[in-house]
């Protein structure tokens, strides 16, 4: 059985809230910088116009695929895995007092966050809009989905008053996301209406206002909005923790819900990057994301995640396993990105194209080592979803086009599936002391789930 565990304590949660506040400052001055000099390109030599296309070009938020859009996807993702862990905490009390149509409000919330993620990379809404017209002029993304906004809004609005007010921190946090969040579609339409209005020439002060406006929205309302509700959570998760040892959260996975879990993830993929391909096809070029990358990026975030979960519930002794467990996050991460940006499908990188090759070589290289070294258990047998996990991320990593993005997250989730079966759990001669595994199941109201003890 493998532990979970998801530290709360101390100054962990405001720590992590500077952290990623100084990485959306780090975007949002990247946007500027990339927004001064891109009508400047032409005045450039080979190799200032190559960093410019190349790498400053990966901080703009305003551009798909790019590490940019990767971010703040995967910061959308982040707040649905915490709205799922919530889920999976609540006491019988909370269920008992929650009314029907809010009762499962932590997975409305999950699967709202999961669609947001998925169209950062994909560019959804855009097309969608574009596909609406009325007297042969497009509607636009606002006019179509303001309705859905405003109900969705105000769910969570509700949701968050019937369960987070009693942590107020994590309550106003809350409201202050959800009102960024509003005004963000208020703000793209005056932004829409001057670049196709005054705007359109690059001089004006109309133009710098849309660039204004711009880096406000990408940068201020969507980047920090995303970042409220996370923190709102991670708060209300650490109040749920009160009491525990180290306010520590401990989720036990056993190796045949692992087991059951792999293919249901593999399931998900094996539709979900035809279908969106094939959404692509169907809808207007609004806009140039690519959904299908959404799934190895998504897979192998989730991946890092669970490897650096896997990582806190072990013992300090376990030197070793420790030291591979955050190997694999590390590896996990920069493979999300490397998928999520779209970095395989570049031809070259210009002047630049030798790190692009670096980065290839050392991605499929290093997982396809990592994962030989996962592969044998503490135990003595050898876990084949390691080996295959191994193969395919090699593949997919040197390649483009659907088979890419399908290769790489089912080499995510081969490798999610090797961890959840004790890859790294304990061996025989190593046993983790009982005060230092907390369990959760008297505040859980989910009696029976295989993913909570």
């Amino acid at each position: 059985m493998v532990f979970l565990r998801l530290y709360l304590g101390g100054r962990t949660v405001p720590l992590l809230g500077l952290i990623l506040s100084a990485i959306n400052a780090f975007f949002t001055l990247g946007t500027i910088v990339f927004l001064v000099l891109w009508p400047q390109r032409d005045d450039f030599e080979a190799v200032g116009r190559s960093f410019l296309n190349y790498v400053l070009v990966q901080s703009h938020l305003a551009t798909e695929n790019v590490l940019a859009a990767w971010y703040s996807s995967m910061l959308l993702l982040a707040v649905a895995v915490g709205a799922v862990a919530a889920y999976t905490i609540r006491t019988q009390v909370q269920v008992a007092r929650t009314p029907p149509w809010l009762r499962y409000g932590w997975l409305v919330i999950a699967a709202v966050f999961a669609l947001l993620s998925l169209d950062e990379i994909g560019s959804l809404h855009e097309r969608v809009g574009m596909a609406v017209s009325f007297g042969g002029e497009r509607w636009g993304w606002v006019s179509v989905l303001a309705l859905p906004i405003l109900v969705t809004a105000a769910y969570m609005l509700a949701f968050a008053w019937m369960h987070m007010r009693s942590v107020p921190l994590a309550f106003r946090l809350f409201v202050i996301g959800t009102v960024l969040y509003l005004l963000n579609p208020i703000v793209e339409q005056i932004q829409t209406s001057l670049m196709y209005g005054a705007g359109a020439d690059p001089e004006s002060g109309a133009r710098f206002a849309h660039d204004v406006l711009l880096v406000l929205e990408e940068g201020v309302l969507e980047l920090f909005g995303t970042l409220a509700f996370l923190l709102g959570l991670l708060f209300w998760l650490r109040e749920a923790a009160v009491g525990l040892p180290a306010q520590t959260l401990t989720w036990h996975v056993d190796a045949e819900a692992a087991a059951r879990g792999g293919p249901v993830a593999a399931l998900v993929v094996a539709v979900g990057v035809p279908v969106s391909a094939a959404t692509v096809r169907a809808l207007p070029g609004a806009d140039t994301g690519i959904p299908m990358n959404w799934f190895p990026a998504a897979a192998a975030f989730l991946l890092c995640l669970l490897a650096s979960a896997a990582r806190a519930g072990m013992p300090v002794e376990m030197h070793a396993r420790r030291q591979l467990a955050l190997t694999a996050a590390i590896f996990a991460l920069v493979i999300s990105a490397y998928f999520g940006a779209g970095i395989h499908g570049y031809r070259n990188w210009g002047a630049f194209d030798v790190l692009r090759e670096l980065l290839r070589t050392t991605l499929a290289v290093g997982f396809a080592v990592l994962c030989v070294l996962l592969s044998r258990k503490p135990t003595g047998e050898h876990i084949g979803a390691l080996l295959v996990a191994a193969m395919l991320m090699a593949c997919a990593i040197n390649v483009a086009g659907p088979h890419a993005a399908f290769a790489a997250a089912l080499a995510a989730i081969a490798c999610a599936t090797g961890i959840a079966s004790q890859a790294l759990v304990p061996g025989p001669q190593t046993r983790i002391p009982a005060q230092s595994v907390p369990r959760i199941s008297q505040r859980s109201g989910n009696a029976g789930r295989p993913t909570v003890a």
